[in-house]
């Protein structure tokens, strides 16, 4: 992991370089691909205590293919998956970018969904992932099907997305208002219709309809400690990351982990924080 995190500042530098504009994109452009790459380090932390040589290992949501293509140069096999579509608009011109400079990793990304995945044409993986995807997922049942037909026997599933059982939504830093996205959207009509299509995309899953999901396909659940806590930290550590989130939610969160309330939030149940990480396993 140690190993992983030092090779990785040097790619993401290569991705973007801040002295001089040799990208080619517009200044909005490089604004969106700085975020992206911000949550590279994040699905690497998430993903790394899993990886193993020898794996196969398969990416849900490829985004613009930062983490995928970093990881296949490392050696590890791996591939993505990311639907045509999915209401960023940005995603194909920034995918073509970091595939341009990072060169022929050998990382593939195949245009289709989670629900779609075949285990004759895709299987099997020992590893799936994803993050901040699975709240854009338009059908869960068939996701959590199609994923775990195509994961072998003894093989792991790790997600990270958000919970909303906890009544916040950080794509737009607004509560959800009594849990209730008609009523948020009323409440928040004009930021949220700024980018409707994202708002569209979520599904609201929260942690008890994702035990659900993964105990239908007889796959075991295990929720990942501290990740909330974690998230509060970064507000404080990553200035692009706290610039997404000024706004009141964040700056409160900010402020507590400089407080003895702090300790709330790193004991908060598992269960109901966001964002929420979790690995599921599938039986030998």
């Amino acid at each position: 992991m140690t190993q992983l995190a030092e090779r990785l500042d040097p790619f993401l530098s290569s991705l973007f370089p801040e002295e001089t504009d040799a990208t080619g994109l517009s200044a909005a452009d490089r604004d969106a691909l700085r975020t992206y790459l911000g949550e590279v380090r994040i699905g690497l932390d998430l993903v790394a205590p899993f990886l193993r040589p020898g794996q196969r290992i398969l990416e849900i949501g490829s985004g613009i293919g930062a983490l995928g293509h970093f990881l296949a140069g490392q050696g590890l096999d791996i591939r993505g998956i990311e639907p045509s579509g999915s209401g960023f608009d940005l995603m194909d011109r920034l995918a073509r970018h970091v595939s341009e400079v990072a060169g022929p990793t050998g990382y593939t990304v195949a245009d289709r969904a989670a629900e779609d995945l075949d285990p004759a044409r895709d299987g099997p993986f020992d590893l799936i992932f994803s993050v901040h995807v699975l709240e854009h997922v338009g059908n869960l049942d068939a996701a959590f099907c199609a994923m775990e037909g195509v994961l072998k026997p003894g093989g792991k599933m790790v997600h990270l997305c958000p919970n909303y059982r906890f009544p916040y939504d950080p794509h737009f830093g607004v509560p959800l208002l009594f849990w209730s996205p008609a009523m948020t959207h009323a409440l928040h009509a004009r930021r949220i219709d700024a980018h409707k299509g994202i708002w569209d995309s979520l599904n609201f899953i929260g942690a008890g309809r994702l035990k659900r999901l993964a105990r239908a396909q007889g796959l075991s659940v295990d929720f990942h400690r501290g990740v909330m806590a974690d998230t509060f930290r970064r507000l404080n550590d990553d200035p692009v990351f706290r610039q997404r989130h000024s706004g009141l939610a964040g700056r409160v969160a900010s402020s507590l982990t400089r407080s003895p309330l702090f300790k709330l939030v790193e004991a908060w149940p598992r269960q109901w924080a966001s964002p929420m990480a979790v690995t599921l396993g599938k039986p030998e």
